[in-house]
């Protein structure tokens, strides 16, 4: 018992004395814009998507449309239905969460707000702190006694994640984090020096600059391709509800160009990796098999043989994908483990370069 309130009494002095720096420190963090204009671009597609399964109910002669069985129509509309609603209902969830969610900090007192959540707490009343490499962007998961509270960093703007990240690091004493080696080499360095954690570990992957212009031009050729497709639809089964194409189209640029920066963002060359070959070589698969069916077929060759045909090559590439799968995740797990232990010094060498130079500008 004495050692542990000894513990206790350290812990408090340490936060005590990080707090010195901290203490005029006042200031709310809000999702950034991007998260609403997502959730109401996926809102729009959504409710496309079910315009467009709800309009088969009222078709007046269904089997010209390729429904078979009494109850076909009802099986496919309600699936469609349930899948896209959920998906929908998720889409607002998102733009609700952009007027909702914020993390504060005043001081030694922190703040989690979010749809499912409402915290405050200081420091002095955490037992542990884990730092969460994944899913995408990183979280910090703060333990207290008898309770959670959770923060996703995803949906905050590139700046605001790194100053949340030196923040909470610097305030909570370091006995109590845990995890912070790999969200260091994962999350923490790759938002500070802008280059994606594979570089550290794999150092034969090669960068490319994904900019906006490369979902412009893929807009030039698939807008029109879309209003072909709905029009080709329209005149040949007579199903007008795909001239939602268009739209669906403009929506899907919208929400990818927007997605990233002005400046571009770097980005790993799937060949440069074994993990990025295996992912070329299953799609490969899954195209090359579909293109040898669609063949088959428009050469009157029977859909049983044409199927079989394209499922015996799907079915050949899959060994060595797994094996590929098997090697490139054994490889970028002892390469991370290696690199994990050297992230955290390099993250305190960048930290205090960083500082000499706003110091000694």
């Amino acid at each position: 018992m004495r050692g542990v309130r000894s513990n206790r009494i350290i812990q408090l002095a340490v936060v005590q004395a990080s707090s010195a720096a901290y203490d005029a420190m006042t200031e709310t963090f809000r999702l950034r814009k991007r998260v609403k204009y997502q959730g109401m671009a996926f809102v729009a597609i959504f409710l496309a998507i079910l315009f467009g399964y709800s309009s088969i109910f009222f078709l007046e002669e269904p089997a010209k449309h390729g429904f078979r069985g009494e109850h076909s129509v009802a099986i496919v509309g309600g699936m469609g239905l349930a899948v896209f609603g959920s998906m929908l209902l998720m889409s607002m969830y998102m733009w609700a969460a952009y007027y909702v969610e914020r993390f504060t900090i005043n001081g030694t007192t922190i703040g989690i707000r979010s749809m499912l959540q409402n915290r405050q707490f200081d420091v002095a009343e955490l037992q542990c702190v884990k730092w969460r490499a994944t899913p995408s962007g990183g979280g910090i998961r703060f333990h207290l006694l008898g309770s959670i509270a959770t923060l996703d960093l995803y949906g905050y703007a590139k700046d605001d994640r790194l100053r949340i990240i030196r923040a909470m690091h610097d305030l909570v004493p370091a006995q109590v984090q845990d995890g912070w080696p790999l969200f260091c080499h994962q999350v923490a360095i790759p938002l500070r020096d802008g280059i994606p954690p594979i570089v550290r570990s794999q150092p034969s992957s090669e960068l490319y600059t994904l900019t906006r212009r490369r979902y412009d031009r893929a807009l030039v050729f698939g807008f029109p391709l879309s209003v072909g497709l709905a029009i080709a639809v329209w005149a040949s089964l007579n199903l007008w509800q795909f001239f939602v194409l268009p739209f669906l189209a403009i929506a899907a640029w919208l929400l990818l160009r927007f997605n990233v920066p002005r400046e571009g963002r770097s980005e790993p060359r799937l060949t440069s990796t074994l993990e990025g070959r295996t992912q070329l070589i299953g799609w490969g698969a899954v195209v090359s098999s579909q293109l040898v069916m669609l063949g088959l077929a428009l050469l009157d060759v029977g859909k049983l043989i044409a199927c079989s045909i394209g499922c015996v090559l799907m079915m050949a590439a899959i060994p060595p994908m797994l094996y590929l799968t098997f090697k490139s995740a054994k490889q970028r797990h002892t390469a991370v483990e290696h690199i994990a232990e050297l992230a955290s010094t390099h993250w305190q060498q960048g930290e205090a370069t960083a500082a000499n130079v706003v110091q000694d500008p």
